[in-house]
């Protein structure tokens, strides 16, 4: 009872504040200049060694920035000259392929773990920038547990639970993804949750109160809680489901489940981008929360050039009848 009396205090606290600020405005127009933001190139880059059967080819896409107020599409853009070095060695010049839409190499060419990897990027009208990474070792998942059936959301749909557990390698820090895709199919990711305090405890998972905020499509997570020990984590994810003739049903399929091991960059940057998202839908009670700043490393400009190693499963989802 003194839980619910808390939150009935705050929704009257909410609205009390709300009709205030309501009634206090007055109708004025206020003329601001904001000064013209300096063009920057925006940088997407992601890289992984060779890992069948989840090949990733090598890409890199490119746009220009555009300002915050501006609500417009920002232009991916395909005729810059982009240098790939290994090693501060200049393998060779990245040319656009229609077909990935991004920049890669002409050849059948994988990044390595062990190697330096840096970017250089000239455009006309913009800074040339500039960044630098690498794979970290991987870490393989030592087991494996799939219920396709674990319960019922609030929406009456079923979801299914996943176990992973993997040995986290010791005296390094290191930093983890979890991502579940259709087979074969990275750009397809499904919605996770899960309870594990390691994962809910970082700044960047929704809170509880974010009502109108998506799942995250990442579990990121750092190993300052296990370092050196084995852990097993546990997820949720809603798996596609149909009702045929008033029955509820989990339709055959097969995923993909990754463990990334990822740089500290690759962490920070999608750790704070998922924040900054969450903070702008911010909660019933808090409303929004404080704009953050997005992490980049790339220098003179915005985005993110970072490796990873991938591990990953392939398990089928059987044909079941919930209901």
């Amino acid at each position: 009872m003194n839980y619910i009396n808390m939150i009935l205090n705050r929704v009257l606290i909410f609205c009390f504040f709300a009709f205030i600020s309501w009634s206090c405005q007055t109708d004025m127009e206020l003329e601001i200049e904001l000064p013209e933001p300096k063009k920057k190139l925006v940088l997407n880059s992601t890289f992984t060694s060779f890992t069948p059967p989840y090949v990733k080819p090598l890409q890199v896409r490119l746009w220009n920035s555009w300002p915050v107020l501006d609500t417009s599409q920002a232009k991916q853009i395909t005729d810059a000259k982009i240098l790939w070095y290994e090693n501060d060695q200049l393998l060779d010049s990245l040319y656009f392929d229609d077909t990935l839409n991004a920049y890669t190499l002409r050849e059948f060419y994988f990044p390595v773990e062990g190697a330096n990897y840096s970017i250089e990027i000239l455009k006309d009208g913009y800074k040339n920038i500039s960044a630098q990474n690498f794979i970290p070792p991987g870490v393989p998942i030592q087991d494996y547990k799939l219920v396709s059936f674990a319960g019922l959301n609030n929406d009456n749909l079923a979801y299914s639970s996943v176990s992973i557990t993997f040995n986290d390698p010791e005296h390094t820090e290191n930093y983890y993804e979890i991502i579940v895709t259709d087979v074969s199919n990275e750009k397809n990711k499904y919605r996770l949750w899960t309870n594990e305090k390691i994962i809910t405890e970082e700044p960047w998972y929704p809170s509880v109160l974010s009502f109108d905020s998506k799942l995250p499509q990442r579990l990121l997570f750092n190993d300052k809680q296990i370092n050196g020990t084995e852990k097993q984590i546990v997820f949720y994810f809603t798996p596609e489901q149909v009702i045929d003739k008033g029955k509820l049903k989990i339709r055959y399929s097969i995923i993909d489940i990754y463990l990334r091991s990822v740089t500290a960059e690759y962490y920070r940057y999608y750790t704070t981008l998922l924040q900054h998202k969450y903070n702008q839908k911010g909660d019933f009670f808090y409303g929004l929360s404080e704009p953050l700043n997005v992490f980049t490393n790339v220098e003179n400009g915005y985005g993110i050039f970072a490796g990873f190693y991938n591990d990953a499963v392939t398990i089928e989802i059987d044909t079941l009848t919930i209901r």
